[in-house]
């Protein structure tokens, strides 16, 4: 037998010790994992045993999901069946709350609980910007940010917003003396793009409408808005490594590293420019990009030019595809309600009286295109859904929901809930008229979100609406062109399947 001496021995005993040290480590590591999994699927079973549509037992409610107008007929009926909340289930376990109780939904929306975890699926593309940052980050942001969307600042959009919208009439012209119809949804995607990158990067060196596609970033664009829901529908896609590795994920990827690159390119451009003193001596506006490399805090503290990324990423991907398709259903509205189209077409006239341009002090003088554009955004909310993760324990009546749990607020189901509007379907400016709206809840209407985290840049949105639909009922007669039919589809945004085909005619 072989002899050990001392140090020999000594050195077993402390390779024994490690031993012991590591696997009590390890098997800490996993009796803790294995707890927390097992906490997690007895609060699974408990949250299947709340208030939940008929689902299957593999899918879930999955063929509920994405698929057009029966998707958004089930949440109306969900909205109206269960007054407090109801549990969606993805697949056989991921559960989804979807709160429908007023006092409820105040609660989550004066909160500032952050982005549902679904939200990643985008994050590549904007960053952690304010749509999803959350804590010190996005108090501090936000609170930065305020100053690019003071009434100074959208001022000086408006005469921007007339200049394309001249465009974007130029080209219909030739459609109206065609006498032939064709898809909105095109042109205001093409629209809204140009003003961002003019009002964002101050960028009229092109034009999305006249060039459409021959532009790299509108190409990118107008992809990366189609790609995050294709991956919410396809359960596969939930795992990043396959989504990478699809052809899916690379044109995401492809298009990001576009967008990215131009992003950089222009906040590297302007830096320098300011830094020499040249930064806006040639435009009559200060944009979103000057503000953002000029913001600081009470600290001294300014972003960094990833931050300003994210932020110019996050305001392009907020404020393009949601103002274009409100533009597109406020348009389908009014082309499907004459008498409201007439209406507006009067007051326009009498604000523009012998004007080209509708002006800033204009604005405030369009009380009844404000009515419809509200009603508009009212039966077709551009963003149907906002949905948030807790993170902490709420307890919501009877109910009682963990840290962690995924919620949503169904803002599409809620503005067609006949227990808070009196016949939902029908379109009716006159709800937001001044007297109609101090008996309304607050929280009652809510297409730009509520609460401390509510779209930063809805007044730009308004503003952009309004003088956009002054311009076009001045001078076109719009209707429907009857021989296409509109269905709705809830994706990111409330869009509309197979387009909105319209006819107009010069006046």
């Amino acid at each position: 037998m072989m002899d050990f001496d001392t140090k020999t021995a000594g050195w077993y005993f402390l390779l024994f010790i490690f031993s012991a040290l590591f696997f009590l480590q390890y098997a800490r590591t996993a009796i803790t994992w294995a707890i927390s999994q097992w906490q997690w699927w007895k609060y699974v079973w408990y949250l299947r045993g709340l208030p939940s549509p008929p689902r299957h037992w593999l899918l879930g409610h999955m063929a509920e999901l994405g698929n057009g107008e029966r998707s958004i007929q089930f949440g109306v009926k969900c909205h109206r069946d269960y007054p407090d909340l109801y549990v969606m289930f993805i697949g056989p376990v991921t559960p989804q709350v979807v709160i429908t109780h007023p006092d409820y939904r105040k609660i989550l929306l004066r909160s500032t609980e952050p982005k549902s975890k679904y939200y990643r699926f985008i994050a590549d593309w904007i960053g952690d910007g304010l749509l999803l940052s959350s804590g010190d980050k996005w108090f501090k942001h936000r609170k930065m940010l305020t100053p690019a969307f003071h009434f100074d600042i959208l001022k000086s959009y408006v005469p921007v917003m007339n200049e394309v919208t001249r465009t974007l009439l130029d080209i219909w012209q030739e459609h109206a003396d065609k006498g032939t119809s064709f898809n909105v949804v095109d042109y205001a995607s093409l629209y809204t793009l140009d003003i961002l990158l003019r009002c964002a990067f101050s960028d009229d060196s092109s034009s999305c409408l006249v060039e459409k596609d021959q532009v790299p970033y509108v190409q990118a664009v107008h992809k990366l808005s189609r790609i995050p829901m294709e991956r919410v529908r396809l359960l596969p896609y939930h795992i990043d490594w396959v989504f990478n590795l699809s052809p899916l994920g690379r044109k995401f990827h492809h298009c990001v590293k576009i967008l990215h690159e131009y992003s950089e390119k222009a906040i590297d451009k302007r830096r320098t420019q300011l830094l020499e003193g040249t930064g806006g001596l040639s435009r009559k506006y200060t944009d979103f990009l000057d503000v953002l490399l000029l913001a600081e805090d009470e600290q001294g503290y300014s972003l960094t030019d990833e931050e300003i990324r994210e932020e110019v990423n996050t305001f392009m991907f907020e404020g393009h595809d949601t103002t274009a398709t409100a533009l597109c259903w406020t348009l389908y509205c009014l082309a499907t309600h004459p008498d409201h189209q007439e209406k507006c077409r009067k007051e326009a006239r009498e604000v523009l009286s012998e004007k080209d341009d509708v002006t800033w002090e204009d604005l405030n003088k369009l009380v009844y295109i404000s009515m419809c554009i509200k009603e508009s955004l009212r039966l077709y909310p551009p963003v149907p859904f906002v949905a948030r993760e807790l993170k902490e324990d709420y307890v919501f009546g009877d109910y009682k929901l963990r840290k962690g749990t995924s919620i949503t607020i169904g803002i599409n189901s809620q503005h067609h809930n006949p227990r808070i509007w009196p016949d939902p379907e029908k379109f009716d400016p006159l709800r937001f008229s001044t007297e109609n709206v101090k008996l309304q809840d607050s929280f009652a209407f809510v297409p730009f979100s509520a609460g401390p985290r509510n779209c930063i840049g809805q007044n730009f949105a308004t503003q952009d609406l309004k003088i956009a639909l002054v311009h076009i009922i001045n001078r076109f007669h719009i209707e429907v062109d009857s021989s296409h039919t509109v269905e709705r589809i809830s994706a990111l945004v409330l869009r509309a399947t197979n387009g909105i085909y319209l006819k107009v005619t010069s006046l």
